[in-house]
């Protein structure tokens, strides 16, 4: 046996006298960085046998000379911070960068004492019990970590040159962190491909890695929208780093002089959870060396990357879902060393599928540079897409997919097409990689009333409906407002939902005749002309949330196919439907044709009820009960689930999946080898 680098050799040899007491030593330390105080606690051994004078080191004869490996007992971590805001003018300034739960010892020689598994889920690989810090009595076991207020492990920060390529130049900055050690703190391990580890419909598997403390008992990012879903798989005392700061998030956009969304500033905390891999492993081992690099995207977002975790040097991790049958955007990461790029397979049999680096579809048109009226660049998409080193948000775009079908009995729940997009770093280096884009047709539903009292016509109209219901619980929309518009549409909104929606747009967006202003303002009072971008940025105004307002919610089913920057009247396509729409839906629904989630709970429909002009109430709209087909009126503040909905006969089919032909040239097979060239459009 050896033992290097001890504070007391003299203490150590007078306390040991068999190997059983050997393996009870622990290094302990009175400061949160004693793990490393100039040189390494290190220990090894080796089985030599003697025979005479003949020595045998693991049953092979030796010359007298016995090498005796030693590990550290020590983990060394290496932390880079980059800030490379996705707004150019956004900006960070760190305050503190902590390290917490830091063991205060370890034993000397490893032990490897698995924990039983009693998690009937299997969710939970076995976690380490021999860890110097573990004791089954969670108190006695946070007495072995340093009080992160008492003893914070504070480390220092220094600004060093940025050798990334920024999304955008001028803010960007990078940080080298002081280098700093632990002692082991083997927490667990969760089982990624075990079921029921991630909530299945509503986590993004494109950023697990973001939400790694969710499994964490306790941990102080608990409030995050997705921890609440995660099993609490970890104990509390795993190893994290607390990155504090200030970010100042630039204003946005510019309609008539103003911004659309103002400049904000915020106090905020990142927690970045340390183990073998950024998003399930939560072990500290011994003799290990961690490189991190820690990107700050935005004041909600940061990522954090190993870089042995880059396989072939390129990384693109794909939400797996499904998407519904309305124009979708898919994000996704890129983590690369180098120049990348990315295109569409074959896109004159998928001309639905386009590529860009902004979650709002601009249409590459000519003369469309890509830029908004006040210069920011949101980038076209097309079928084609390079990118720098690092880190990058890709957004697959998805148009929607209307089946041709002719008959509601011919709707296939399950029918879906795919796409498939390849990506490799420039130039043809390392290995191509694809992942496929899957996305539900919509289902058709046709609508017959013999005859509406309302209109004093027959009504038979044919439309179609989505799948998922990506949002639940919003309000209607409209408190305590009253127009000449909704005031009709009591009446004769009763059964064509696209008319609705186009006119509640209206008032919201333009107000009423005779003076009776628009719905929705900004805060200087002034119309607001591009409602959908209020709606996508959740800015509250007149105490109501317009991301949760159902019509908002609606209208960012839609897609600007003008490149004009905002939905237009004649762009709304995908509608609330109106209450005598909801009420066959019900009976579609019992004969099976379609399938959506949550048919049993209320829904919202797009025709209004009263309006309450003294503003004691909020006014009300219809809604439908979908287990029994029932309609009544609520409250607009009600919080009621929304479906949306297709008109037939202005829907762009497209190609399907499969299907189809056409002339688009694309890149020869890219197995053929390095001269394989991508097409640049």
């Amino acid at each position: 046996h050896a033992v290097c680098n001890m504070k007391d050799p003299e203490e150590l040899k007078n306390e040991v006298n068999t190997v059983e007491d050997l393996e009870n030593v622990a290094v302990e330390i009175d400061e949160p960085d004693g793990a490393f105080s100039g040189s390494y606690v290190m220990y090894g051994r080796q089985e030599v046998t003697a025979n005479g004078r003949e020595l045998t080191v693991d049953g092979s004869p030796s010359a007298g000379d016995v090498t005796l490996p030693v590990t550290r007992l020590g983990a060394q971590f290496n932390v880079v911070i980059n800030f490379d805001p996705i707004s150019e003018a956004d900006e960070f300034e760190i305050g503190s960068v902590t390290v917490c739960n830091v063991p205060k010892g370890s034993y000397l020689i490893e032990r490897n004492v698995p924990a039983d598994n009693n998690d009937k889920n299997q969710l939970l690989l076995p976690q380490d019990m021999g860890d110097w810090v573990y004791n089954a009595d969670k108190a006695a076991m946070g007495s072995r970590y340093f009080d992160n207020a008492g003893q914070p492990y504070r480390l220092t920060l220094e600004e060093r040159a940025v050798d990334f390529t920024p999304a955008h130049e001028g803010k960007a900055k990078s940080y080298a962190v002081s280098q700093f050690s632990l002692f082991e703190n083997r927490r667990g391990k969760v089982d990624e491909n075990a079921e029921g580890v991630w909530p299945s419909n509503e986590f993004p598997s494109s950023y697990r890695q973001v939400f790694k403390g969710g499994f964490v008992e306790g941990a102080p990012n608990a409030g995050n929208e997705y921890a609440a879903l995660m099993p609490k798989l970890i104990s509390g005392y795993a190893s994290y780093l607390k990155i504090e700061g200030f970010y100042n998030r630039a204003s946005l956009g510019n309609v008539d002089g103003q911004p659309v969304i103002p400049e904000q500033k915020y106090e905020v905390v990142y927690y970045v959870y340390l183990g073998t891999d950024n998003y399930c492993d939560f072990n500290v081992n011994r003799n290990y060396k961690y490189t991190y690099t820690i990107t700050v995207k935005t004041a909600d977002e940061v990522d954090t990357r190993l870089e042995t975790d880059l396989l072939d040097g390129l990384a693109v991790i794909v939400p797996d879902d499904v998407l519904d049958s309305h124009p979708c955007a898919v994000r996704t990461l890129v983590s690369s060393a180098g120049e990348w790029e990315m295109e569409v397979v074959d896109p004159d049999r998928t001309p639905w599928l386009e590529l860009s680096v902004s979650e709002v579809y601009r249409p590459n048109k000519m003369g469309n540079s890509g830029e908004t009226p006040d210069g920011k660049d949101f980038g076209t998409a097309g079928y084609y897409l390079e990118g720098p080193a690092g880190m990058q948000n890709v957004y697959v775009h998805v148009d929607e997919f209307i089946p041709d079908v002719n008959d509601p009995a011919q709707n296939d729940p399950d029918y879906m097409r795919e796409g498939t997009i390849r990506y490799r770093l420039a130039g043809g280096k390392g290995t191509t990689k694809e992942f496929k884009v899957r996305q539900y047709a919509a289902q058709m539903v046709v609508l017959h009333i013999g005859y509406d009292v309302h209109t004093m016509k027959e009504v038979n109209d044919t439309f179609y409906v989505e799948r998922i219901l990506e949002k639940k619980n919003m309000s209607w929309g409209f408190a305590h407002y009253w127009s000449f518009i909704t005031d009709d549409l009591i009446a004769s909104g009763q059964w064509d939902g696209l008319s609705n929606t186009r006119k509640l747009f209206q008032v919201a967006t333009e107000g009423d005749k005779w003076g009776v202003e628009s719905a929705y303002k900004r805060p200087d009072g002034s119309d607001e002309t591009d409602f959908l971008n209020y709606v996508r940025d959740h800015e509250a105004y007149a105490n109501e949330k317009l991301g949760d307002v159902a019509l908002g919610y609606v209208l960012g089913k839609n897609r600007d196919r003008n490149g004009d920057g905002t939905i237009t009247s004649d762009e709304i396509m995908w509608y609330m439907p109106a209450v005598k729409e909801l009420q066959h839906l019900r009976e579609v629904l019992d004969a099976g044709h379609v399938v959506f989630g949550n048919t049993t709970d209320y829904f919202h429909s797009s025709t209004p009820s009263s309006s309450d002009m003294a503003g004691v109430t909020p006014g009300y709209a219809y809604y439908v009960k979908m287990k029994d087909g029932k309609s009544g009126v609520a409250w607009r503040t009600r919080p009621y689930n929304v479906i949306a909905c297709r008109r037939r006969n202005n829907e762009w089919k497209g190609a399907q999946a499969g299907a189809g032909s056409g002339n688009v040239t694309v890149s020869p097979d890219w197995n053929d080898g390095e001269e394989a060239i991508m097409p640049k459009w």
